[in-house]
């Protein structure tokens, strides 16, 4: 038995249930509550990979993280529970002075709540102006652009001059691994001055984000996962300051990783589970209405990630892509009308 399966036998059971497949109702509701992949593993070949899962599973977090610690290559490796680093990154007075500047362009004053999309200026071209578009001034902006190119900004400024929106700019001259854990770091910073919802940059919202419950914490959690970096979804964040030491913790970990040259893809979550492990601290779970990767006409997220987003073939995500092309044809009507 392979590991998708496990997880396969776990979904199908929880729909028999009346439970959501792939959203967790709560943070008890993380895991497996019908079927028992640890022991069912202790039957397969043993294999690094066989016994840190079945570590995990077992909530022995500390062996799984020396476990996997010499994958130097994976995210796995980027996954820490241990006590000594917790207590080092739970310091308040981090100012991340070695990351670049940030530079705000178009300041963002006076909002009680506001949207943070984090990207660089390639997606903000393919995605972020569809995702700001699909918002339609429901609630403020920022955005929040890494390495842009003179077009990018002078599109990011178009899109300032049509609504509420604020600008920042900054210049890591990076890549995937800094854009999407850094963001983190920017989010907390934002989160001092108004509650925020971060979002994924390839979303769309189908409905009012402001419908998005205002919670110090709310994210979609993952049942029936075998990984650490699988539990805590990061392409919905609702925050605001009352969650202060988790965002703060958050932030310092993947500070901690940049400094060690080592943001591998993934950390974003390992980080938000890794820390929620050492807090405890309380989690509103956004349903699958409020991170929708179903398409629901009253879903307000809409989600696609992976790389089959615009694959014809793959016949789930067409909304989507229907929606996107609606979104598209309504700015082009716009600016000939």
């Amino acid at each position: 038995m392979t590991l998708h399966h496990l997880t396969e036998a776990e979904w199908v059971k929880r729909e028999e249930h009346g439970l959501p497949k792939y959203h967790s109702l709560n943070v008890t509701d993380l895991g497996f509550k019908y079927t028992d992949p640890a022991s069912q593993l202790l039957f397969e070949k043993e294999t690094p990979s066989t016994r840190s899962t079945r570590a995990f599973l077992s909530g022995e977090y500390d062996l799984y993280e020396q476990l996997m610690r010499f994958a130097y290559a994976h995210v796995a490796s980027c996954c820490i529970f241990n006590k000594d680093f917790m207590k080092h990154i739970k310091r308040t007075d981090e100012t991340y002075d070695k990351l670049p500047e940030v530079h705000t362009v178009v300041p963002l004053d006076g909002v009680d709540r506001a949207a943070f999309i984090s990207c660089d200026g390639n997606y903000l071209e393919k995605f972020g102006q569809w995702l700001v578009k699909s918002i339609d001034n429901d609630l403020p902006i920022m955005l929040h652009i890494m390495d842009p190119e003179y077009n990018h900004m002078v599109l990011a400024k178009k899109l300032c001059d049509e609504g509420n929106i604020g600008l920042q700019l900054e210049y890591p001259e990076a890549g995937p691994g800094y854009y999407h854990s850094v963001r983190l770091i920017r989010f907390k910073e934002f989160l001092k001055k108004q509650a925020g919802i971060l979002l994924d940059v390839d979303t769309l919202a189908r409905n009012p984000i402001s419908q998005l419950p205002e919670v110090p914490l709310g994210v979609r959690l993952r049942p029936a996962r075998l990984e650490p970096w699988n539990q805590f979804n990061a392409s919905v964040i609702v925050g605001n300051w009352q969650a202060e030491a988790y965002f703060n913790m958050v932030a310092n970990y993947i500070y901690q990783f940049y400094l060690g040259k080592k943001l591998l893809w993934g950390i974003d979550q390992a980080a938000l589970f890794s820390v929620w492990v050492d807090l405890q601290n309380n989690v509103t779970c956004l349903d699958e209405k409020e991170v929708d990767y179903d398409y629901h006409d009253d879903g307000i997220i809409w989600n696609n990630s992976g790389k089959q987003k615009f694959q014809e073939k793959d016949l789930t995500r067409q909304k989507y892509r229907d929606y996107l092309e609606e979104i598209r044809e309504r700015n082009m009507e716009h600016k000939n009308g």
